[in-house]
């Protein structure tokens, strides 16, 4: 039990950290990665939501934000935003095989097995 409180302290502080250090490094994509990536890790979905949609409002263009985006959907288990997150991803990035293959999946699961198909297929061309 005092096991589980000292791991909880210990998260809860280097969640503070990396909080100050967004504050004080405001335009830094990475930091706010790190951050979305601590929130999941402790089980804190709706804060980790918010620092993604957070990375996408400041670098609209970065592949690593809706990377970070659709992680959360993914973690949330929300398949209709992680679908439309991942084909945002392959629209900045086309030739990235993963994407491809992580929108196919979540295009499956919200059963649009066409859709899927044809990301798959994309997939392969890219890499046979």
């Amino acid at each position: 039990m005092k096991e589980a409180r000292d791991e909880t302290a210990r998260q809860a502080g280097h969640i503070a950290e990396l909080e100050r250090d967004v504050d004080s490094h405001p335009r830094d994509l990475e930091g706010y990665e790190r951050l979305c990536d601590a929130y999941l890790m402790a089980h804190r979905a709706n804060d980790a939501l918010n620092i993604a949609n957070q990375m996408v409002a400041l670098a609209p263009a970065e592949p690593a934000a809706y990377e970070a985006l659709a992680l959360v959907y993914e973690t949330m288990d929300k398949a209709p935003e992680a679908a439309a997150t991942w084909q945002r991803i392959v629209e900045l990035t086309p030739d990235n095989v993963e994407a491809w293959e992580r929108l196919a999946n979540w295009r499956q699961e919200t059963d649009d097995l066409d859709g899927a198909i044809d990301a798959y297929n994309h997939a392969l061309r890219l890499n046979p």
